[in-house]
C-alpha cells in the first residue's frame, strides 16, 4: 500500500521562488513506524526550470535515509536520470545532484529511509537548487 498526500507550497517562504515547484512524498509501505527493513521513499518533484540538484531534511521526521540502498531517479517518461551524488550531509540532509540539469516534468527519486514516523500527518523540508524551498507531506496510515 502506498499512501500519499500532494502539497502546494510553503508558504513560510517566498511564493515566487518556489511557485514552479510542486512536491509529493510516496512511502511503501505506508506503514507507521519501524519495519522489518528499510522504507521505500519516493519525492516526486515538478520542475520547469533547470534542476541541478535537490536536498530532504528528514530529521523533523526522527528518520533517516539510506543511500546504501540505492538511489535512483526517473522522468515521467520512465526515463533514467543519471545520479552524480547521492550522500547525507553532516546536518543530516539527504543531497542528490544530477549530472545534467532537468527543465521540464517530473522527476521520482527513489531511495530508502530507515522507519516512518508514528501515525499521522507528517512533513520534510526541501530545497532544490540550494535556493528554492517547499515541502512534501507525507500522511501514514495506521
Amino acid at each position: 500500500m502506498t499512501c500519499w498526500t500532494p502539497v502546494g507550497d510553503d508558504q513560510r517562504h517566498d511564493p515566487a521562488a518556489t511557485e514552479d515547484l510542486r512536491t509529493t512524498l510516496l512511502a511503501d509501505p505506508s506503514l507507521p513506524g519501524a519495519t522489518a527493513g528499510p522504507v521505500a521513499h519516493t519525492l516526486v518533484l515538478e520542475v520547469d526550470v533547470p534542476t541541478r540538484s535537490v536536498a530532504v531534511d528528514y530529521r523533523s521526521l526522527d528518520a533517516a535515509v539510506v543511500p546504501a540502498h540505492g538511489v535512483s531517479v526517473r522522468t515521467d517518461a520512465d526515463e533514467a536520470v543519471a545520479v552524480s551524488e547521492a550522500r547525507v550531509a553532516d546536518d543530516g540532509t539527504f543531497e542528490v545532484t544530477f549530472a545534467e540539469p532537468q527543465t521540464d516534468g517530473a522527476l521520482f527519486v527513489e531511495y530508502a529511509v530507515t522507519r516512518n514516523p508514528s501515525s499521522g500527518r507528517h512533513a520534510v523540508d526541501v530545497v532544490v537548487d540550494g535556493i528554492r524551498e517547499t515541502e512534501a507531506r507525507l500522511v501514514v496510515m495506521k
